[in-house]
């Protein structure tokens, strides 16, 4: 990974239009196929390597796109205008989270019922089962984040929803959505690799802070105040523009990293000196 962008959008879908090309790409790329858990069992064991490269395949796409589960639409729609329009390939993370229910439904109605009747599941071997699976999707969203050259995060309602009381100039920046949280903390520590044209830089991490709920009376909500200082902002306006100048794939990217933020040089010096070597080299 060598850049991110926070992409904020409202209600409204601007991407519509696309939204059943992206479908299209997403599933011709990472097509979805029957697995049986038969096929990973060794003397009675999971094989959680195997399940892991069988059910949550690696990416090699060249942006990955992070957002809320009810935002899959507009994560569809935008998947599809960075295919047509600037012909970057981009991941949809909920892509890994169907996958990952099944999965999770598969390993306990096959080894966690309570007793023989299979109408309760018991409560220890669903949270050890649960362990396994959310280790297996962490380990596979941050393989595929890695992998990929930019994020690309949805910044909506949905996805940012609790408003920080010790914070209250900075709005709405917590979230509730496990996920979202660990593809942002990720992407604020993983270190900086272009694709092989492009060198090394690494980015500190910043702090983090656990908000839950401390009322009996109320269902557990739990926040987490998420980063996203590391996160260009990036705007509906420039990606059409930037589809208007007919770039493609890493020139797109490189576009996109130079002109997001207008009047602001010291996110692209990176990318400065970068384009100073290749034209050094040519």
């Amino acid at each position: 990974m060598l850049n991110g962008f926070k992409l904020e959008l409202a209600t409204a879908n601007p991407f519509s239009t696309y939204e059943a090309g992206g479908r299209r790409i997403l599933e011709k790329t990472w097509p979805a196929s029957s697995r049986s858990l038969d096929d990973f069992i060794t003397k009675g064991v999971l094989d959680g390597d195997a399940i892991k490269e069988k059910w949550f395949r690696k990416t090699n796409a060249h942006v990955f796109i992070s957002h809320a589960h009810a935002d899959e639409n507009k994560a569809l729609g935008l998947a599809g205008f960075l295919w047509e329009e600037l012909g970057l390939l981009p991941f949809v993370d909920s892509l890994i989270w169907g996958d990952n229910r099944k999965l999770q439904r598969r390993i306990d109605e096959k080894y966690c019922w309570q007793d023989d009747s299979k109408k309760v599941f018991d409560y220890d071997k669903r949270n050890y089962s649960t362990s396994h699976v959310h280790m297996m999707l962490a380990t596979s969203l941050t393989a595929a984040m890695d992998s990929c050259e930019c994020l690309i995060f949805l910044d909506t309602p949905k996805s940012i929803s609790i408003q920080d009381a010790d914070a209250p100039d900075l709005g709405k920046v917590a979230t509730e959505s496990p996920w979202i949280y660990h593809e942002l903390m990720t992407s604020s520590v993983l270190q900086r690799k272009p694709d092989g044209r492009r060198r090394q830089i690494r980015m500190a991490a910043e702090s983090q802070v656990v908000v839950a709920s401390d009322s009996a009376d109320q269902p557990l909500r739990v926040g987490y105040r998420v980063p996203k200082k590391h996160l260009l902002p990036l705007s509906t306006g420039k990606l059409l523009e930037c589809a208007g100048k007919g770039v493609q794939e890493f020139f797109a990217l490189d576009w996109l990293y130079a002109n997001a933020v207008l009047g602001d040089d010291e996110p692209f010096a990176l990318l400065e000196s970068i384009l100073k070597e290749i034209q050094r080299k040519s």
